[in-house]
């Protein structure tokens, strides 16, 4: 009987954290879930040198544009660690144009690229920037 008791105020206090904000709940209140700490990117663009397949994100500049929304992509570049990846559009679901610039190389540029989410976090879009070299 305490064990029912139990398990009873356990779901009775799950409920009230997710009705008070604590945690996220889907449209079936039975099948609660949590969010993670995680801050997502809504778009990760991989970038690399069409033709020796190496990394260029460090030399790169991107951009993801929305309407009047526009904000710079960002790679992490420490010593000699060269990430292939530039991230932006961070929690922001959307409908982008996004844009990459590398000195020596052709631009490269997508659109209509679409970002959706859940409750907690958006779903991050993958795409690969195959650079030309030609460019000023």
């Amino acid at each position: 009987m305490r064990t029912e008791r139990t398990r009873a105020a356990l779901v009775v206090l799950l409920m009230s954290a997710c009705t008070v904000g604590l945690c996220a709940c889907d449209s079936d209140p039975a099948e609660p879930y949590s969010c993670t700490g995680e801050y997502a990117p809504g778009i990760s663009v991989r970038v690399l040198d069409a033709q020796t397949r190496l990394p260029l994100a460090c030399d790169s500049s991107g951009w993801v544009i929305e309407g009047a929304y526009y904000a710079a992509m960002q790679g992490v570049c420490i010593g000699s660690f060269q990430d292939e990846w530039l991230r932006g559009a961070y929690e922001r679901p959307g409908t982008y144009t996004v844009l990459v610039a590398s000195p020596g190389y052709r631009p490269w540029s997508r659109t209509n690229v679409v970002v959706s989410a859940d409750p907690c976090h958006v779903h991050t879009v993958e795409l690969e920037a195959l650079l030309e070299p030609g460019g000023e």
